[in-house]
C-alpha cells in the first residue's frame, strides 16, 4: 500500500473481455464469452483483477466526486488517500476540523469520514465513520460501530447513488455517538484482564511500544485503553500495511464490547 495524492487514486480503468485459446490438433481458436472480464489500469496497463461479467465497475473518480459534492461547504479536509495492491483498492479519509466534541476536559475529537472502494471485489463501496482525536492527533477508526453503507459492484446496482444521504447520516450519527458512547468509556474502570485481551490484537513487533505507552500513561479507563491501541496504529505501526488498517477497525468495537462485559 502507498499514501498518495488524491489525483493518483483516480486513475482510469477499462474492462476487457477475458478470452482463451482453444486447441484442436494444430488448430488454435480464440474463444470469447467466458463470462469473465479483466479490469485494467489504463495508465500502467496493469491487470487489477479478473471478475465475472456481473461485476459492475464503480470507478474511484465517481465515488470521490460524489463525496466531494456532498462535503462541499462543510469544511471537511482530506487527511489521507491511499492505494493497496497496485491500485486495486483505495481508501480516503476526511476530517471535520470545525466540528469538535469534548469527551472529557482538554480532550476534543473531530468526526472523520472514511470511504473505501476496490476493483477486485474485496470490498464494496464503503462509507464509514471515524474520529480524529485532537489532543495527540490519534485517528480512531470506529466505522464498525455504525451502520456501514455498502454499494455492491453488480449490474443495475443503484446504491452508489444513495451515497449522498449516507454521508450526511453517518456524520450526524458520529456526533451523537461521540456525546454518548465515548463519555461511557471515560467513566468505566479498566479491568486488568481486558488490557491483556487487547494486547492480543497488537502485532508482536509493536508490543514493546504498546507496553511502554501503557506504563507511561495512567491506564484507568477504557478510554485510556482505546487511546493506547490507536497510538500504536497511528503513530508506531507501518501505515503501508493493510493488516494495520484491519486491526484499526477492530479496536473500537472490541473495547466497547469489553467495557460492557
Amino acid at each position: 500500500m502507498s499514501i498518495v495524492a488524491m489525483e493518483e487514486t483516480l486513475f482510469p480503468v477499462k474492462e476487457v473481455p477475458a478470452t482463451f485459446m482453444k486447441a484442436e490438433g494444430k488448430k488454435r481458436t480464440l474463444v470469447a464469452g467466458t463470462g469473465h472480464k479483466f479490469i485494467i489500469r489504463e495508465d500502467t496497463g496493469n491487470v487489477l483483477s479478473c471478475m465475472t461479467d456481473e461485476y459492475k465497475v464503480v470507478d474511484n473518480k465517481s465515488v470521490v466526486d460524489k463525496v466531494q459534492k456532498v462535503l462541499k461547504g462543510s469544511g471537511a479536509e482530506l487527511s489521507e488517500a491511499r492505494t493497496f495492491s497496485n491500485g486495486s483498492k483505495a481508501i480516503w479519509k476526511w476530517n471535520f476540523p470545525k466540528t469538535k466534541v469534548k469527551v472529557e476536559k482538554g480532550d476534543l475529537i473531530n468526526p472523520q469520514l472514511i470511504v473505501a472502494n476496490s476493483y477486485d471485489g474485496s470490498t464494496s463501496v464503503n462509507v464509514m465513520g471515524g474520529a480524529f482525536r485532537l489532543v495527540c492527533l490519534n485517528g480512531l477508526t470506529i466505522g464498525n460501530v455504525l451502520t456501514k453503507k455498502k454499494a455492491v459492484h453488480k449490474n443495475n446496482n443503484t446504491s452508489i447513488n444513495q451515497i449522498d444521504s449516507t454521508i450526511t447520516d453517518t456524520v450526524a450519527m458520529l456526533v451523537q455517538m461521540f456525546e454518548t458512547e465515548f463519555p461511557r468509556l471515560t467513566k468505566t474502570k479498566l479491568r486488568g484482564k481486558h488490557l491483556v485481551d487487547m494486547a492480543k490484537l497488537i502485532p508482536q513487533q509493536y508490543m514493546e511500544d504498546f507496553t511502554r505507552y501503557c506504563l507511561n500513561n495512567n491506564m484507568k479507563t477504557y478510554w485510556d485503553l482505546l487511546n493506547a491501541c490507536t497510538y500504536v496504529a497511528t503513530h508506531v505501526a507501518h501505515r503501508d500495511r493493510e493488516s494495520i488498517h484491519i486491526m484499526e477497525n477492530q479496536i473500537y468495537p472490541t473495547i466497547t464490547r469489553l467495557a460492557r462485559a
